[in-house]
């Protein structure tokens, strides 16, 4: 194995390639391309690749290592895994990935006795991504039909013993409907049916390259992107990419505890639904039924049930029957005016008798004529237990009709059933547990966008009053009411004195000379990050409040020794910063009020959409200035209205879409402390008040839990709430306000992040010893582990926390270099990298 790199690499997305590369021989020639394949990678930009076909030192391939040499010529690490000997070197498969390495595994794949194959591997790395564990592997099945099916057993038995996020990618030599991808699937999931051909490139008439992945991938991540990369020219397979996105909540549930439902209403309004839609109804097709053959009522607490009186089986032909006959649970989405919805997953759990249907599948419809099919049907076998099972996620992700719904488009659903008896069969949606609301049976995972005209929405204007331009930081002159005031500052590369203690100061601007000379080569730009060149700001959403972020607009003046490489980053983190365009590069001193420079689209950068409760870093770096005469602003405002920066956007008040309290509430924040969460809230007046309950939701924001009652003063008041139970991550607070009469109102929902940070750990390197100290909101126990830059694990420590500062030491390695440190508290991960001198 071989480390090109080590960098802790934050993702917003996680691009996923597979890729038989034919010992680099394309179609064309009988001599290996590494250059082409290399290209092929290069332009797909992938963080996981899986290879196969890969020859290590052999004669055909001139003795070159092909694995190292992709991993050079793509600034990637890499893991080679050996499927057998041949011409005087090795032959098998091999992984790519811009993620540290920390363990590899090599398993080999079982064979028919008796029937002639070749030998296949499966290889597996351990890798870092966002400071999670996750899992990727990489093989390439046997032609021999038999032989596939014992290898994909083999790899479902190897997928069952991981816990976390794996994802598996290859040449399975198999098509999406066959026995062997039947069999994965009973740890898999497969993001597509009708997948697009990948073999052979130039005439593909079959699908057998796929990612798959198991369900603990999707608890954070859905494909919001699976394709085919029309390159044929590389190899004589085309490769294929999946890409990770993170996980869009549910816009639209259904759970039937709170209230408890009896089973056989005529319909259900969903129990949750995301702002900006219209409400949805569960119904029934015409051929399901909540009466048998006698007349009797069908029932099932907790759930939606139904029964038939047109027989069926469970073979896949009588499908049709339950088409023909409207046999179906359906419900139907649409967004109000102003909105589009992108959809990506359904989630469901249902629960039949021994008589009920067996066979249930999805079709969608965006006409109300014309239904298509979204997966292959489930099949149980059997009766359900009681409380109902959880059936595979359907992905909605590749189907681009369910992408951008726009307001007047009604997509109706229907979950077809069939297999049923027509007497004591009961097929249903359920159960949702009894007495909670926390359980929903029927979910629709998607993003919801306002696409209201973008405004502006934070803004800087340098006229009045009037700047000098060498202030040490200037506030934002206009805020929407949903973000906070911004504040605008330069990095340590940038300066406002000269070398000879002359002011730089451009008036009606913000200005600033480099420390450090650099060129308009676009080269130089590692200059200015290293030597944090960069003017920045934050924007952050109040919570109670929602923004999606559209583009910037600014001015620059420089004079002739000034930057002329002008280029804007973001990060999540305010470590790890993003480039948002290419740079723009300007050639000579611009005019003595400035230049409006391009703008820049932020539209398709989905972590800047739908923020809540968040901070993105903004920085613009600039290159291509000397460091004595040369001067860089941004500026100049002309008169009142003419703003040097402005971002635009669009912000929604999510407290117009919730419930008041019956008191006048000035206001609700939350904010994380040293040992969880504080609460604060304000009154103006109250007037019959019995109490205020306080309610804790985590990440899905459907499941409450009430921490404790306060009781009301009945006049204008403040309150203050310490919550040290708090959950790692986000955790989202309402206020429960319930009158002497019983009657309740809720608050709007303000949100904290009690996420562990780096900024959290701090790492000091003293007398032979590495001292860590951070904050743990709770006693419980945490992991610390460190990796040389091999990415071979030197410590592995289990340790016990105390609630608030925790301060532990443990021995410097023998060896300098390059180490990273990672601690875990409670599945939360964060890594720092640290230099032992």
């Amino acid at each position: 194995m071989l480390l090109l790199s080590w960098q802790v690499v934050e993702a917003a997305d996680i691009k996923v390639m597979t890729y038989n590369i034919h010992a680099g021989v394309p179609p064309s020639s009988t001599s290996p391309n590494l250059l082409g394949i290399a290209a092929v990678i290069n332009a797909a930009s992938p963080d996981l690749v899986a290879l196969q076909e890969v020859d290590k030192n052999t004669t055909r391939s001139g003795g070159v290592d092909q694995a190292a040499y992709l991993a050079t010529a793509t600034g990637m690490n890499y893991y080679f895994a050996k499927a057998l000997n041949f011409q005087g070197g090795e032959y098998g498969i091999a992984i790519l990935s811009k993620y540290p390495i920390i363990e590899t595994f090599r398993y080999e794949l079982p064979m028919v006795d008796g029937v002639s194959g070749e030998r296949r591997v499966l290889a597996i790395v351990k890798v870092l991504i966002n400071g999670q564990t996750t899992w990727f592997g990489n093989t390439h099945f046997d032609i021999v039909e038999v032989h596939k099916q014992v290898q994909a057993a083999k790899a479902v038995e190897i997928a069952q013993g991981i816990t976390g996020p794996f994802i598996l990618a290859g040449d399975f030599n198999v098509r999406p409907t066959t026995q062997p991808m039947v069999t994965l699937r009973e740890a898999f999931n497969l993001p597509c049916i009708n997948c697009q051909y990948t073999a052979s490139s130039t005439n593909p008439t079959h699908a057998i390259d796929h990612v798959i992945y198991n369900d603990q991938v999707l608890q954070n991540r859905f494909v919001s992107k699976y394709e085919v990369i029309n390159q044929p020219t590389a190899s004589d397979h085309l490769p294929v990419m999946a890409t990770f996105s993170d996980r869009s909540p549910e816009v639209l549930s259904w759970q039937f505890a709170t209230p408890s439902t009896n089973g056989r209403e005529a319909s259900i309004d969903a129990t949750f639904k995301e702002v900006g839609l219209n409400t949805s109804t569960l119904v029934r097709g015409n051929g399901l039924r909540t009466q048998n053959d006698g007349g009797a009522n069908m029932g099932l607490a907790n759930g939606f049930v139904s029964g038939t009186g047109i027989p069926s089986s469970t073979a896949l032909a009588d499908t049709a029957i339950a088409v023909a006959n409207d046999m179906y649970f359906g419900f139907d989405v649409s967004v109000k005016e102003g909105y589009e919805l992108t959809l990506n997953h359904i989630k469901y759990k249902v629960r039949i008798s021994g008589g009920g249907a067996k066979t249930w599948y999805w079709k969608y419809s965006v006409d109300g004529t014309a239904f298509h099919k979204i997966a292959e049907p489930e099949i149980l076998t059997a009766a359900t237990v009681d409380a109902g099972v959880w059936q595979p996620e359907v992905s909605l992700a590749n189907i681009n009709a369910l992408k951008n719904i726009a307001h007047g488009t009604t997509v109706k659903f229907r979950l077809y059933v069939s297999g049923s008896n027509t007497t004591s069969g009961t097929t249903a949606l359920g159960r949702s547990a009894t007495g909670t609301s926390d359980d929903p049976i029927l979910m629709l995972g998607g993003t919801i966008e306002n696409v209201a005209t973008p405004t502006k929405i934070l803004s800087w204007n340098f006229f009045s009053p009037a700047t000098a331009g060498n202030e040490t930081s200037l506030t934002s002159s206009f805020a929407n009411a949903g973000l906070n005031t911004a504040t605008l500052s330069r990095g340590a590369g940038l300066r406002t004195v000269t070398n000879a203690g002359a002011d730089i100061a451009i008036d009606r601007g913000f200005s600033a000379g480099a420390t450090v000379s650099s060129s308009a080569n676009l080269a130089d730009t590692t200059i200015a990050k290293t030597n944090n060149m960069y003017f920045a700001f934050n924007l952050n959403v109040k919570s109670g409040y929602r923004a999606w972020l559209r583009k910037i607009a600014y001015k620059v003046r420089i004079s002739a020794g000034g930057s002329k490489t002008w280029y804007w980053t973001y990060s999540l983190n305010g470590t790890t910063f993003h480039k948002i365009t290419d740079p723009v590069t300007l050639t000579a001193a611009t005019a003595g009020e400035g230049v409006l420079m391009p703008e820049v689209s932020l539209k398709d950068i989905q972590v800047l959409q739908n923020l809540e409760s968040k901070t993105i870093h903004f920085r613009l770096y600039v290159s291509g200035s000397n460091a004595s005469t040369g001067t860089t602003a941004i500026a100049r405002s002309s008169n009142a209205t003419d703003d040097a920066l402005q971002i635009f956007g669009v912000v929604e008040d999510l407290g117009t879409n919730l419930d008041v309290l019956p008191v006048t509430l000035l206001d609700f924040k939350a904010q994380r402390q040293n040992e969880g969460v504080k609460l604060n809230w304000e009154t103006a007046s109250e007037v019959n008040n019995d109490y205020f309950e306080i309610l804790r939701y985590t990440d899905n924001k459907k499941s409450a839990v009430a921490l404790t009652t306060i009781k009301g003063r009945n006049q204008a008041a403040n309150y203050t709430y310490h919550d040290k139970s708090a959950d790692f991550g986000n955790n989202y607070y309402q206020l429960k306000q319930v009158d002497f009469n019983g009657d309740v109102t809720l608050s709007k929902v303000v949100s904290v992040n009690n996420q562990l940070s780096k900024n959290d750990l701090k790492v000091y390197i003293k007398e032979n010893q590495i001292r860590l100290e951070f904050l743990s909101p709770l006693s419980t126990t945490a992991n610390v582990a460190l990796f040389n830059i091999s990415g071979q694990k030197q410590l592995n420590q289990n340790i016990n926390l105390l609630e608030g500062v925790n301060s532990i030491s443990i021995a410097q390695p023998s060896v300098k270099g390059i180490y990273i440190i990672s601690l875990t508290i409670q599945g939360k991960n964060t890594a720092q990298k640290i230099n032992i001198p």
